[in-house]
């Protein structure tokens, strides 16, 4: 049998010594372990939990209207907030931060309209 060369027992050290998964640390919000969305033009991925396991169903990007008050409470202007969606109901904000379903606010009649 030949005589191993110093790389190949390198190599054969690298092999037993099995390797911890990485945490995804941006995923550990509040003394907990989140699912968070990560990503951008169409490509988002969802990282889930405290080592990032990637969800493989379907993620879809919805546009909610929102209204802008101004300090008296009185309505001053419209825009339009992203929101990711999975397939399994879970919803994120367009930081990608976990939240609730939102919905829909009926258009208040003196706002005027911009749309962006």
């Amino acid at each position: 049998m030949a005589k191993k060369t110093l790389i190949e027992e390198k190599w054969d050290e690298e092999e037993t010594q099995p390797r911890a998964p990485t945490r995804v640390a941006s995923n550990f919000v509040d003394g907990k372990w989140i699912d968070r969305v990560y990503g951008g033009d169409g490509k988002k991925r969802l990282l889930q939990g405290e080592f990032g396991k990637e969800y493989k169903g379907k993620l879809e990007e919805k546009k909610f209207r929102r209204y802008r008050t101004g300090i008296d409470g009185k309505p001053v202007s419209v825009y339009w907030q992203r929101y990711t969606h999975t397939a399994d109901g879970r919803w994120f904000d367009n930081s990608g931060m976990p939240c609730e379903k939102p919905h829909h606010t009926p258009k208040k009649a003196d706002i005027e309209e911009d749309d962006e």
